[in-house]
């Protein structure tokens, strides 16, 4: 199970790299002949369908989240879709069907779509490669400015959890930070860890420190690492402080005992 667990985190390393640098390049803008006579929800459904390439039959589950996202007045949202389902049936003629299985159908069947207000655009679906048969966890989070929020979404791959942190700029979505969240469940040295946030080092943008954690559920057994909702208490232990380099729009680390000079 290691290896596999090695191989499909760095895989997911690439895609994650890879759908960074794309993942808004190219929006598909809804204001075709037709769109002054849909709903926000079927201009919705059309796009995901569309882009997608979904067979009509294909059952698969939306969410969608609300909030500014950019300085400017429009309230902008952001589209998670799930396509349990169709991982389900890809994998029934597989001849590793029960190992895909046993892993989570981990692969791109979850996405996320940002919904620009101002601009009235939907982007093209981001894939968030992991198990569908954990949704992404979206929240909202005052990292860059107190006026609006950025992005993060969590999600699952085997027995660990990571976070994505996105922000705008312009009118597009990038993401400049991945962390772990915990990993090891069911192994005999799980990992968590615990995020806060402080004054930023070099600018206005909130430096992430990364502390180890305790789980405080951990049972003697887990029956089923998807279903395992960990909850994770502080320690002490600062693991790491990363701040955020506006030069390259990406979070950077600094070692903590430097931090202490």
């Amino acid at each position: 199970m290691k290896s596999h667990y090695i191989f499909i985190i760095s895989i997911v390393a690439f895609f994650s790299l890879l759908s960074c640098d794309s993942q808004t390049e190219e929006t598909i803008n809804s204001e075709d002949n037709n769109a002054e006579k849909l709903t926000f929800e079927e201009r919705k459904e059309r796009h995901i369908t569309g882009s997608l390439s979904m067979d009509a039959t294909e059952k698969y589950n939306t969410e969608i989240f609300k909030d500014k996202l950019n300085d400017d007045e429009f309230e902008d949202a952001i589209i998670t879709v799930n396509r349990l389902d169709f991982a389900k049936k890809k994998a029934l003629n597989l001849k590793n069907k029960k190992q895909i299985e046993e892993m989570g159908y981990i692969g791109d069947y979850n996405y996320f779509i940002f919904y620009d207000g101002k601009l009235d655009k939907f982007s093209v679906p981001v894939p968030v490669p992991s198990s569908p048969i954990n949704k992404l966890k979206v929240k909202f989070e005052n990292l860059s400015s107190e006026k609006y929020k950025d992005l993060t979404i969590e999600y699952r791959i085997l027995n660990a959890s990571f976070k994505n942190y996105y922000s705008i700029y312009g009118d597009v979505l990038q993401e400049i930070f991945q962390v772990k969240i915990f990993d090891h469940l069911n192994e005999s040295k799980p990992e968590a860890y615990f995020l806060e946030y402080d004054k930023g080092s070099i600018c206005n943008v909130k430096n992430i420190m990364v502390y180890e954690g305790k789980i405080t559920n951990y049972p003697n057994k887990i029956e089923d690492v998807y279903e395992f909702e960990p909850e994770i208490a502080k320690t002490n232990k600062l693991f790491k402080r990363w701040f955020y380099n506006p030069k390259f729009m990406k979070y950077m680390t600094e070692d903590p005992e430097l931090m202490k000079n």
